[in-house]
């Protein structure tokens, strides 16, 4: 079975999303399910130096709406045993430079390095658009620190990038995060990881009917 995962590096709730898959994988009895993560930027726009954080919050509608949607964030993280600290969030990065980590990273290591990156932004409030802060990420994930810097500095990992995005255009993705199952059935920001045991054991019937 796949999943592709569309997600950002800057989405709180792609960060519990993809907690609620790798605990429905986890818990799983069925075919192995293998993952995909693909790049999604909610704004491409941001300048590559990041954007001070007080003008995405009056962006949303100013600090008393952001304030209540990160509190509905927080609740639902400590339910999932994640952390959130949105105070600690000086800028919002340009997330390219993230997501090409993410690309470089062995695939046995992609998850790992992503909840790294997470915890670096939601928990420390550190700046994931900055090489130096990507590259400690890399060291953490037990990769070579060296040669993550050599292809980050060089274009390898912005064509999948690319493509990942033409791919969310191509489907109509407009919020993240947002899974494919066997490149047939959707699955929009799940509430649980008993979302994707249901559709999971759903497609399972499916191919044995």
């Amino acid at each position: 079975m796949k999943v592709d995962i569309f997600f950002d590096t800057i989405c709180p709730w792609c960060r519990i999303g993809k907690n609620h898959l790798i605990q429905a994988i986890e818990t799983w009895k069925g075919d192995k399910v293998d993952v995909r993560f693909r790049a999604f930027l909610l704004d491409a726009s941001v300048p590559t130096e990041g954007r001070d954080y007080s003008l995405v919050i009056d962006q949303f509608g100013g600090k008393a709406r952001v304030d209540t949607m990160f509190a509905q964030v927080c609740k639902i993280g400590e339910v999932c045993g994640l952390n959130f600290h949105f105070d600690r969030i000086k800028k919002m990065p340009n997330t390219m430079l993230s997501h090409r980590l993410i690309k470089l990273a062995p695939k046995e290591r992609k998850s790992a390095v992503i909840e790294l990156i997470s915890k670096a932004y939601f928990e420390d409030g550190l700046d994931i658009g900055r090489m130096d802060t990507l590259l400690e990420i890399a060291d953490r994930a037990e990769l070579n620190q060296a040669e993550m810097k050599k292809q980050l500095l060089s274009q390898e990992g912005i064509a999948e990038i690319h493509e990942d995005v033409t791919l969310a255009q191509k489907v109509g993705i407009r919020s993240i995060p947002y899974f494919i199952i066997n490149d047939r059935y959707s699955l929009q920001n799940p509430q649980s990881a008993d979302s994707f045991l249901e559709a999971f054991e759903r497609i399972k019937e499916k191919q044995f009917s």
